[in-house]
């Protein structure tokens, strides 16, 4: 059927209202974007080239730039005044730590075999290496420290640590001197020891004492070396060897710094801590201050005086 021109006209404006309609902005009621929605579109819920932009703009801003500076600079200076903190604590530590150092060497630390008649005692003579063998081997036994040390006075009176005079000397003779300084628990088997040991420093070291001592440069591994030719020797066993390289550290300074194990627990229960690195640098790397520290050690745990220092 024809199509009049009204009807043609009002089609045309019909169509035309329908594609207007179709691109006029929606009146409907604002409604919120999802989170989804939001997370699709990026930052508050912007597209994502705009969020970019928004993001930049705030890192950027000069208001919150000198914030970041700000805290920064806070965080900066908290940290070196804590760094401050510890390195003043660390040296008023170190003087607490230096002062009971001194005292303790000042009261208790003697040099060692001091109290025996050693023509020289601060030299690694074949006479003095062997009277600190002698002590080791006398002090190592269950007895009393002090029934030992007059023991080793006996013997080095009679000229003992001279090794022909060891050699020389008879069972009984050993016997003897033992026993006038009470040292009878162990005077029988001491006496033989004593006549072995003899026999080992000829056969094995030429009758020199000091041969028994390492030469190398670095201290453990001459401790291990001493260690180990030490226990060769009849009666020393670990005790021995450790009073022996405490002793003996002041005239053969190869050896190093060494606190015996027993005194060393001493050492840090008096709050001078357990490494003995550290308590030899405190000392001035002296090694007749490190053998003067470990024989006070030694005396404040076999005497009772430990509390003195706590």
């Amino acid at each position: 059927m024809a199509r009049t021109r009204a009807q043609s006209h009002a089609s045309v404006r019909g169509e035309a209202w329908s594609s207007t309609t179709k691109e006029k902005p929606s009146t409907a009621a604002y409604k919120p974007i999802s989170p989804i929605r939001k997370r699709k579109l990026g930052h508050e819920g912007l597209p994502p080239e705009k969020a970019k932009k928004k993001k930049i703009a705030r890192r950027i801003s000069p208001t919150r730039k000198g914030g970041d500076s700000q805290t920064k600079g806070a965080k900066e200076d908290a940290e070196m005044a804590n760094d401050k903190a510890v390195e003043d604590k660390a040296a008023i530590n170190q003087s607490i730590t230096h002062a009971k150092l001194d005292a303790l060497i000042a009261k208790y630390g003697q040099r060692p075999l001091s109290d025996v008649d050693l023509s020289s005692p601060n030299q690694p003579t074949p006479e003095t290496i062997l009277a600190h063998i002698l002590n080791a081997l006398l002090s190592s036994a269950r007895i009393s420290h002090n029934i030992a040390k007059q023991a080793l006075r006996n013997l080095v009176s009679r000229a003992y640590h001279d090794f022909r005079t060891l050699k020389a000397s008879t069972w009984k003779e050993r016997v003897t001197l033992l026993d006038e300084a009470g040292y009878v628990r162990y005077d029988f088997k001491t006496a033989t020891e004593l006549g072995k040991l003899a026999t080992w420093l000829k056969n094995k070291y030429g009758s020199d004492a000091t041969e028994i001592l390492p030469v190398g440069h670095d201290p453990t591994t001459n401790r291990n070396i001493l260690a180990k030719r030490l226990m060769e020797i009849n009666g020393l066993g670990p005790l021995g060897v450790e009073i022996f390289i405490s002793t003996v550290q002041m005239v053969w300074p190869a050896v190093c710094p060494f606190i015996a194990s027993r005194d060393l627990k001493v050492a840090e229960q008096i709050g001078l801590g357990k490494d003995v690195d550290v308590i030899y640098d405190l000392l001035g790397k002296d090694p007749e201050k490190m053998a003067r520290l470990s024989s006070a050690l030694s005396t404040i745990r076999l005497e009772k005086h430990v509390g003195e220092f706590t």
